[in-house]
């Protein structure tokens, strides 16, 4: 790709989605360029194997279909099983948006088998992106810069924060 049309690809449109609880707080969710998102689903269906072996067994959620259902069933078997057990749920705030890149640029790189995701991945991700919103109200979009963790709505975006928070050095096969 010629350097000059990365920053073009590499933008996004921003949606703002209402929060369920807070009708006031927004979710942002950026909407690539087709052609981004598509390479980017393609890299992902040629690298499948690669990262359901590089995330298991930790990881449910990447690449695994009904993991998460899975957590959800075994977890409620096991509350029924030990009533006297608390269950707390964390749900860490923006976390999408305050990843370090660092860390998911260094689990790409120590794991060789998904290496040939590396490029297409710095193309988007090593400097910062522009996104751009546009108010039912205003005539002019605004631009908002992107430069911490994943963009919510990327194709590689919830690969990418996984990738991120596991600790990949158990992965370097």
């Amino acid at each position: 790709v010629p350097a000059e049309v990365v920053p073009l690809l590499g933008q996004c449109r921003l949606i703002a989605i209402s929060k369920p609880r807070d009708p006031n707080a927004v979710r942002p969710i950026a909407m690539g360029e087709w052609i981004r998102r598509l390479t980017a689903r393609c890299l992902l269906l040629l690298h499948k194997d690669q990262i359901q072996a590089f995330f298991k067994p930790v990881q449910l959620g990447i690449n695994t279909p009904c993991g998460v259902e899975a957590c959800v069933k075994a977890l409620q078997a096991h509350m029924e099983l030990c009533p006297e057990l608390i269950t707390i749920k964390v749900d860490i705030a923006n976390a999408f948006n305050t990843v370090f890149r660092r860390a998911f640029f260094d689990a790409l790189m120590r794991t060789p088998s998904l290496g040939g995701m590396l490029p297409f991945v710095r193309l988007f991700y090593h400097d910062t992106s522009t996104m751009w919103f546009t108010a039912l109200d205003v005539d002019d979009a605004i631009a908002v810069e992107c430069a911490i963790g994943t963009q919510q709505g990327c194709t590689h975006g919830s690969l990418l924060f996984s990738m991120a928070i596991q600790r990949s050095e158990e992965h370097t096969s």
